[in-house]
């Protein structure tokens, strides 16, 4: 029944004219609910350690023919993300690379607590840390992907590709265009998806 909602919402939204990767405040409190009730929990400095030990999150790899993390923006520390998160990329990456010859880039994947806080102070835009609209990079579940350097045909395919897979509720996305320009994509895990 939700798919059906989600997929009647989308298509309502397409036809008036409405860009479903637009972002607000509604959907960013909507997928930490959603996290919540999936017990994806936060990751703080304190306990990232414990995170990568159980493959709780998994590394990133830095470059593979069809995408590569910008060593300026993804820390070494935070080229993680969970595992049905890396799964997710790789396989949008590759469909992308297949279509266009050319890598992504992916300018942010998980962040602690702390340095998500630490970020606010920098970006007026970042999410906060904690509460009901927190950033859902410090759970692990989500990735920036840069579109500065897109064309118009690849950023259409992307577009089409990320709002297909909203509409089966495996992720959310948004497609930011001030400051860091890129798709902003939370994924869920497969195995749990509405029904």
């Amino acid at each position: 029944m939700l798919k059906l909602i989600t997929g009647i919402l989308f298509l309502t939204l397409i036809a008036y004219g409405a860009n479903p990767l637009a972002g607000n405040r509604r959907r960013l409190i909507d997928s930490n609910e959603r996290a919540d009730a999936l017990n994806i929990s936060q990751i703080s400095d304190e306990n990232i350690s414990y995170f990568k030990r159980h493959d709780l999150v998994v590394k990133i790899p830095d470059k593979t023919a069809s995408f590569y993390l910008d060593p300026g923006h993804v820390l070494k520390q935070f080229r993680y993300a969970r595992p049905w998160t890396v799964a997710y990329l790789i396989e949008l990456a590759s469909e992308y690379y297949a279509q266009f010859n050319k890598p992504l880039r992916v300018t942010s994947a998980l962040r602690t607590v702390q340095h998500q806080r630490r970020l606010m102070r920098r970006n007026r835009n970042a999410s906060p840390a904690k509460g009901s609209w927190a950033s859902l990079h410090v759970r692990g579940i989500s990735i920036d992907i840069s579109h500065k350097n897109m064309s118009r045909k690849q950023k259409s395919w992307m577009r089409k590709r990320l709002t297909s897979d909203m509409q089966t509720g495996l992720i959310d996305a948004i497609e930011e265009t001030r400051g860091s320009a890129c798709f902003h994509i939370v994924v869920f895990p497969e195995d749990r998806l509405p029904e």
